[in-house]
């Protein structure tokens, strides 16, 4: 993350340690601290951190990495059934309805 806020703004994200960067507010913001936020948004960070994912079974909670990526799949327990599927249709209103 340090690499690629300093490739936009050099010098500025010296690292503290393996988990932490420290951004301090260049003197050419001064005064437009929401247009730096939103500079240091806008910058893509690559991750290079393996998809993964872990289910709790009794609780029913799954926590997963931004990496996981979910394909076509059912998941069913007792009665309960959930699809999730590809679909790039496209669904619209007709023109005759009351919807606008």
């Amino acid at each position: 993350m340090a690499g690629a806020v300093n490739g936009v703004f050099p010098g500025t994200a010296p690292t503290r340690n393996a988990s932490a960067v420290n951004i301090p507010l260049p003197e050419e913001y001064w005064n437009y601290e929401v247009n730096f936020i939103a500079s240091i948004r806008a910058i893509e960070v690559n991750s290079n951190s393996i998809a993964r994912a872990a289910i709790n079974e009794p609780t029913g909670t799954i926590v997963a990495t931004q990496n996981v990526r979910i394909p076509t799949v059912d998941v069913s327990l007792g009665s309960l059934t959930i699809s999730i599927r590809l679909n790039l249709g496209v669904s619209q209103a007709g023109p005759l309805t009351n919807y606008s």
